[in-house]
């Protein structure tokens, strides 16, 4: 699942799309958000590159259009955790999910300050005895054809197209970069169904925290699972370019509140109050799911079809 493409020439040009940009209204709206948002500053857009991405976002939910799914709004930081690992991976020469701090895509968006549930899709591109037209055309028309890409890929290898007609998404960061020889394009759906309150980045071992969680509107928590893992590691370019898809959680898991547990912390207002304590230190990757069923009088329970609320990413030391 989510393999990356490797792309050694350029692709037949297509119209410019810079004449199919959203309208002023929409262009200014993000504008404001993108100068609001105070996290990864150094990997901010300009005006410019931020009518590229909404554009290639109207791209994006054509292909959602296309299978009856709904559209995606463009995220702010999910672009500019994507800008940075598309920045970093074409100047150091890696491709794929991790990078090499060996960071995968939920560390790279929680370290970046997200809490939702993140899924990516990255593609590298280079070229060999040449160099890349840095026009915004060009840029323009690689997102494009990289996503032309994705999209037409078969069953079972699929793994991009699957996550980009995925329902449950409503939001997409969108990231690229370019060098002399080196392009790379980043897709970061997000999964965002709850309002998380501060989460600490560090804690101590055996010290106690507390995560609110406030669902969207129509929607409960349903369930909370902590997965355990060593802290990312620092990886050499060849080791980065080793793998390719990256497993969305792993198969320790330390803690588990089911239904009739999660029902315990809902408070009035409909915010959760969800202790967690762990002892072993290394990383702890979170996930809370959600339902629109009130799950206060489930006694037994199953995750099938339910929607990951959020994703975040605790080191206990």
């Amino acid at each position: 699942m989510k393999n990356f493409l490797r792309l050694f020439v350029l692709f037949e040009l297509i119209p410019a799309i810079l004449s199919a940009q959203n309208s002023k209204d929409d262009i200014e709206y993000y504008i404001d958000l993108n100068d609001k948002e105070e996290r990864l500053v150094e990997y901010k857009d300009s005006r410019e590159m931020l009518q590229l991405k909404l554009a290639q976002l109207e791209v994006v939910n054509k292909s959602r259009k296309q299978y009856k799914v709904p559209p995606v709004q463009l995220d702010i930081l999910a672009s500019r955790v994507a800008n940075k690992q598309c920045k970093e991976a074409a100047e150091q020469g890696f491709r794929g999910h991790w990078n090499t701090r060996g960071e995968k895509p939920y560390h790279r968006y929680a370290f970046g300050g997200g809490t939702d549930h993140v899924t990516e899709n990255a593609s590298a591109m280079w070229v060999e005895g040449g160099s890349f037209d840095r026009s915004p055309q060009n840029f323009a028309k690689l997102m494009v054809n990289i996503h032309g890409q994705f999209m037409a890929e078969k069953a079972p290898n699929d793994g991009h197209k699957q996550t980009i007609i995925d329902k449950n998404h409503n939001f997409v960061g969108l990231g690229c970069h370019m060098t002399a020889t080196e392009f790379r394009y980043y897709e970061e759906f997000i999964d965002r169904y709850a309002i998380t309150g501060p989460v600490p980045k560090r804690v101590r071992s055996g010290e106690e925290f507390i995560v609110e969680v406030t669902p969207n509107m129509g929607y409960f928590l349903y369930y909370a699972v902590a997965y355990y893992e060593k802290p990312p590691k620092a990886m050499t370019v060849a080791q980065v370019n080793r793998k390719n898809s990256y497993p969305d959680y792993t198969d320790v898991m330390t803690l588990q509140y089911a239904p009739w547990d999660i029902t315990g912390y809902r408070m009035e207002d409909g915010k959760y109050r969800i202790p967690f304590n762990f002892t072993k230190k290394g990383a702890y990757y979170i996930q809370t799911m959600v339902d629109k069923k009130n799950p206060a009088a489930t006694t037994s329970f199953s995750t099938v079809g339910k929607t990951i609320a959020t994703g975040m990413v605790v080191i206990v030391e």
